[in-house]
């Protein structure tokens, strides 16, 4: 017989690994800096890298707008 706990974790886990893509991981956004030594630059150069941007019914392109302005704030030199 299964006890009521297993089932309690079973529904706490299935939902859980629903929520993750439905509901956290769309609104993560993440600013990353890494500092790379390119030859032939004279100077140090930000670049821009935007990635996994996917527009749906989940993630809205006002959040996907709000990714591009806090790159353009960081003042890129290539994007």
């Amino acid at each position: 017989m299964i006890s009521r706990r297993a089932v309690l974790v079973s529904a706490a886990s299935a939902v859980t690994t629903a929520a993750w893509p439905c509901y956290i991981e769309p609104r993560w956004l993440d600013l990353t800096k890494r500092r790379v030594l390119l030859n032939g630059f004279s100077r140090p150069t930000r670049i821009l890298h935007l990635s996994d941007l996917h527009a749906s019914f989940v993630v809205p392109l006002s959040m996907i707008d709000a990714a591009i302005e806090l790159g353009i704030r960081e003042r890129p030199d290539l994007i």
